[in-house]
């Protein structure tokens, strides 16, 4: 197939590559405390949740968390961490 033929049928030139997803850009993290005068970051919100709907979140829990609050390895692990520090702080 011509490259002008596979244009005219709306495909892409390398269309193995438009499988590939785009890795979502991280935000500046410079605090680690919640203001809650400002929007929540996706890490807090994610902490947050995780603190509350640990026992119901679905295994393995890193991809769970990555995939549905849109975050890196790293940052998954800091939320965990975050995570285990509140139910500590509410004693559960």
């Amino acid at each position: 197939m011509k490259k002008e033929e596979w244009h005219s049928q709306g495909k892409s030139t390398y269309p193995e590559k438009s499988k590939h997803l785009a890795r979502p850009t991280s935000k500046n993290r410079a605090s680690e405390n919640i203001d809650v005068s400002s929007p929540m970051s996706n890490c807090d919100e994610a902490a947050l949740w995780y603190a509350v709907n640990r026992e119901v979140c679905t295994r393995p829990i890193v991809p769970t968390l990555r995939k549905q609050f849109c975050l890196t390895t790293l940052e998954t692990i800091k939320v965990i961490q975050a995570a285990d520090a509140i139910r500590a702080e509410a004693g559960r």
